[in-house]
């Protein structure tokens, strides 16, 4: 479970279903135990490679319908994948479009420092 966790996501399906099998295993599911085994030994210097981590934000000014506070969105991308997005209103009225835009790169930023 660790190696699957940490570096062979490819492996999540065999480990899924050999941990059915943990308490009343048969000599098959041993011998095809043996076999993802040596696919391991066979495949040790085989490198998964990320993409960069990446996140964008934009924020709208003093929108007149929800009494002129800015509704920033985010989207953080994680090794090319979209991994959390929101849009959410604001808490205090922003002066400008530039403030409007901070609130929001600080928001973006706290979530994507979370997320990495």
């Amino acid at each position: 479970m660790y190696l699957m966790v940490t570096s062979r996501p490819n492996l999540s399906a065999a480990v899924s279903y050999f941990a059915g099998f943990q308490y009343y295993a048969t000599n098959d599911h041993w011998v095809h135990l043996k076999l993802v085994l040596r696919f391991l030994r066979g495949t040790v210097d085989s490198k998964l490679v990320f993409r960069r981590t990446e996140a964008y934000d934009d924020a709208d000014w003093g929108n007149e319908s929800n009494g002129r506070r800015s509704v920033p969105g985010f989207v953080v991308e994680l090794y090319g994948s979209t991994v959390m997005w929101a849009t959410k209103e604001q808490g205090a009225v922003a002066m400008s479009s530039t403030e409007a835009e901070l609130m929001a790169l600080c928001l973006t930023s706290c979530e994507f420092v979370w997320a990495t």
